[in-house]
């Protein structure tokens, strides 16, 4: 590729590293550029920024050598565009984690690799003496686990003005961005004060953060070492070769390579991987220091990089105390109210643990969120003290409410959640990676607390959940609030996928689930505006329902034995659709509680016993009408009734019969779907299925 104007003169090939040759290390000096040349003050700034660091290191002496650990608040927005939690951009909170290892162990000079160092750099080597914090406290107070998970959309791409939307306060944060930054870039971040705050940050390209096996994206970068990088030109550190040869002197070391004297200047950044590499390409005096080819802020491959010098952590130092300080007193990085805390997950029939379970903490609206290791274990090191209810769940498992409202400090034990199989239960208190697909213009699924919209003083999304689930969470076409028509479904389609489920084992499967949909205003035919709901097993695909027409916005219960729809598998998916045909149309709709259980569901198990002789309903399906035949064992009191799949009452029917007793039901008002027949008399009560067709 051609290089831009930042590497000066012919690049040193270390060693021959096909991936190496492909990637730009790091944009954070073109970045600057562009900065300059639309403010030339910046320059001046970033000048201040550094005689303020270099003041506030000669300030402290000898008194270098007796630092106490700084903590920095970090912040990890994470840009992806629907993907599951741990696939592609919205990589796993292990691998954020990773990241934050490094940091630390590399800006406190615990990385391993530091045995690597070469004699003749060695004395230079220098500790930071900086602590890494995912943050605990979000801007409003709110407890956090300091990652911010942020869906742009599907097909939307990464650029600098998504920092703007998602910014955390930069003087009480390191605000770190994950995401398709680009094929051929690795990261690139902002000099203090030289930009917006909004602006202000870490950018990094998510197939580079963390490290290996944390990281699973195969590369010379997945150690985690362009995080550390980055991050130290967020401390004012320049380019070891920024300045190339010139300053090769005592006297005048610091006008060239990055400006500091005990980084060797170097006539051009160092690519590859080589530990025995001995080469100086600018004459010092005394010419015996060879390029510092190891030095975090050259360009080597994440596997040779592994220090600071001493004078780059007082830079770095003097930047936290003085055009940084804000990180120094953010609420997020005070300590005495954290502690260290977890538990374990569990399988509540066997007892084994659970991997990659979710755990909730809810103070207020406020959520804190883990994620399990192999051995259902989670933990973290920076708990704040609160009052929590407490949830774990994951997809293929039931949602556990464990405690509620319940104060958890120090001296709190850690616990052991129980959380039941076989059933796939998701009230959206989790991200169980539910997909989206849309053609529409506006008004794509999300998930979140309802906001409610308004329409003509009609309620359109009632900003309400389902009464009887966990939390507050559901699925939404849109969730700006205010104006319905700012945000609803408008000229396409706003498609919703499931998770796979597999229910090959399962006997007999019962799907249940909430929509709401509501259709007003605008031309046309409003029975163009529809809001479907299918099931595929991976081979065929079978329509549930559909609703039109001006529709309803308060959540409906459905049940549906799915023996009786489609062949289960063991790649099931369940798919939602709203359409708006053409536009014109305020469109909007809802889904929550999505369950199957290997059972019959509890509004029916409660009120029946399934007695398959009783009576039999026919033709079925049916278009406007439906004869109950009874079993000729059926005598005195019957009622018959017409039911939808939640168990509400539709139509109710009482007859005295003495023997093949017949009823009529007239069906023409009830709407395509799904219905059940109830019958009751002394020889017991049944229940049928019943499909009425336009």
């Amino acid at each position: 590729m051609q290089f831009k104007s930042l590497f000066v003169g012919a690049a040193i090939l270390i060693a021959s590293h096909s991936v190496s040759a492909q990637v730009n290390r790091c944009n954070t000096t073109e970045k600057y550029q562009e900065l300059l040349a639309k403010d030339p003050t910046v320059a001046d700034k970033k000048a201040q920024v550094i005689q303020l660091a270099k003041n506030y290191a000669a300030s402290q002496g000898a008194n270098k050598s007796q630092r106490a650990l700084l903590v920095v608040p970090v912040v990890v927005h994470v840009m992806h565009t629907g993907e599951a939690v741990g696939t592609g951009k919205n990589i796993s909170d292990a691998q954020i984690l990773s990241q934050i290892e490094v940091l630390n162990e590399d800006y406190q000079f615990r990385n391993a690799d530091t045995a690597s160092i070469p004699a003749v750099h060695r004395p230079v080597a220098g500790n930071v003496g900086f602590e890494f914090r995912l943050a605990t406290v979000d801007p409003d107070g709110n407890p956090t686990n300091g990652i911010d998970r942020v869906n742009m959309g599907s097909g939307a791409t990464w650029s600098d003005s998504w920092k703007d939307q998602t910014s955390w306060d930069n003087q009480s944060y390191l605000n770190i961005w994950v995401a398709d930054i680009g094929n051929s870039l690795l990261g690139y971040a902002t000099f203090p004060n030289t930009t917006s705050p909004t602006q202000d940050g870490v950018a990094i390209h998510y197939r580079y953060f963390g490290r290996a096996p944390q990281n699973p994206f195969n590369s010379d970068f997945d150690l985690g070492r362009t995080a550390t990088h980055e991050v130290g030109h967020y401390f004012a550190l320049e380019h070891t070769f920024q300045g190339a040869c010139g300053g090769n002197t005592a006297n005048n070391c610091g006008n060239g390579g990055d400006g500091i004297c005990d980084t060797p200047p170097t006539s051009a950044a160092n690519y590859g991987c080589n530990l025995s590499i001995t080469r100086n390409t600018c004459t010092e005096t005394p010419a015996d220091k060879p390029d510092q080819w190891m030095n975090y802020m050259d360009y080597m491959d994440d596997a040779c990089l592994f220090m600071f010098t001493a004078e780059q952590a007082d830079v770095m130092n003097g930047v936290l105390n003085s055009s940084r300080d804000g990180l120094l007193s953010s609420p997020a990085a005070q300590s005495q109210n954290f502690f260290s805390y977890g538990g374990q997950v569990v399988n509540a029939v066997t007892n084994a643990p659970v991997a990659n379970a979710k755990v909730a903490f809810f103070n207020g609206n406020a959520k804190v969120e883990y994620t399990t290791d192999a051995n259902g274990n989670f933990t973290t090191p920076s708990f704040r003290e609160g009052t929590y209810t407490v949830y774990a769940g994951k997809w293929g498992y039931g949602t556990t409410e464990y405690v509620q409202n319940t104060l958890i400090d120090s001296n709190s034990s850690g616990f052991t959640i129980p959380i039941q199989p076989n059933i796939y239960y998701d009230d959206f208190t989790f991200d169980y990676g539910w997909s989206v697909a849309t053609t529409a213009s506006s008004g794509e699924w999300v998930q979140g607390r309802p906001v409610g919209t308004d329409y003509q003083g009609e309620e359109a999304n009632p900003g309400a959940d389902v009464s009887n689930d966990f939390t507050g969470f559901a699925l939404v076409t849109g969730n700006g609030g205010g104006q319905a028509g700012n945000d609803d479904v408008d000229n396409g389609e706003a498609n919703l996928f499931s998770p796979t489920f597999d229910l090959s084992n399962y006997n007999e499967p019962y799907l249940s689930y909430y929509p709401w949909f509501f259709n007003g205003g605008g031309q046309g035919d409003p029975l163009n505006d529809t809001l479907s709901i299918s099931i595929t097993n991976g081979i065929d695909t079978v329509l549930i329902e559909t609703l039109a027409g001006t529709g309803n916005n308060v959540w409906a219960y459905r049940n549906y034995k799915l023996k009786d729809l489609i062949n289960p598998t063991a790649t099931m998916r369940l798919l939602v659709s709203v359409d708006d045909e053409g536009g014109g149309h305020i469109v909007e709709a809802g889904f929550d509680k999505f369950q199957v259980v290997d059972s019959l569901p509890d509004t029916i198990s409660s009120v029946s016993q399934i007695e398959r002789n009783l009576f039999n309903v026919y033709p079925n399906p049916t278009k406007g009408s439906v004869t109950i035949k009874l079993d000729p064992s059926i005598t005195g009191e019957v009622v018959v009734e017409l039911l939808d799949v939640s168990g509400r009452q539709l139509q109710t029917n009482q007859l005295q019969v003495q023997g093949n007793g017949h009823v009529q039901l007239n069906l023409s008002q009830q709407a395509a779907g799904i219905y059940l027949v109830r019958v009751q008399s002394a020889s017991g009560t049944a229940i049928r299925r019943l499909v009425v067709t336009q």
